[in-house]
């Protein structure tokens, strides 16, 4: 027969080789599967990533695309949690002064980008003279969002990929660099 234990504060003895210590013995679980468990301030709640190898293009000067396979959606455990967000791209141009950068997209809104020629550098851009002008890159970036929402709600992140000016830039191109890209979002307690 099962029975029920009602306390408010579980503490361990204050001195000994086992202080401060709670201890489940060997052979033996503590499940707390079916509630709520809030790890301390800055520590990870959960963590979701996906892969993709479709191919994306971007020829409209000084914009984002939001690569739809990377879209990761993510449901808060806490309330007013950070999410970290990091990529892996891989991105290729195709002619002289289109640089290129990636960013993220929360919903859509860019939260990360460049915008013109504000924010972040733009990556491979020709303005150094006129060669080259083809290259392949591995972008990788890390944003710290921070949208203040409750536990519960639910947030969709996508990698954004950037232009500069001329030409046609693409990510995850077959036959340059990689064709294979990743995204991850961590959701940090607060």
């Amino acid at each position: 027969m099962a029975s029920e234990l009602i306390v408010q504060n579980l503490k361990g003895p204050a001195s000994g080789s086992n202080a401060n210590k709670i201890i489940v013995p060997s052979g033996h679980t503590l499940d707390a599967s079916a509630a709520s468990f809030m790890p301390e301030v800055d520590q990870i709640l959960q963590i979701k990533h996906v892969s993709w190898d479709t191919a994306t293009s971007n020829s409209t000067a000084y914009t984002y695309v939001a690569i739809t396979d990377s879209a990761i959606t993510i449901t808060a455990k806490g309330t007013n949690s950070k999410f970290y967000l990091t990529s892996a791209c891989n991105v290729y141009q195709d002619s002289l002064g289109n640089g290129m950068n990636t960013g993220f997209y929360r919903g859509t809104t860019l939260i990360r980008g460049t915008t013109g020629s504000a924010g972040d550098t733009w990556l491979g851009s020709g303005n150094v003279g006129a060669t080259p002008k083809h290259g392949s890159y591995s972008i990788a970036k890390q944003y710290m969002d921070a949208p203040n929402v409750s536990a519960g709600t639910s947030l969709t992140y996508k990698v954004a990929f950037g232009k500069w000016s001329a030409g046609t830039t693409y990510l995850n191109y077959n036959g340059y660099n990689g064709t294979i890209s990743d995204f991850t979002v961590m959701e940090i307690a607060q």
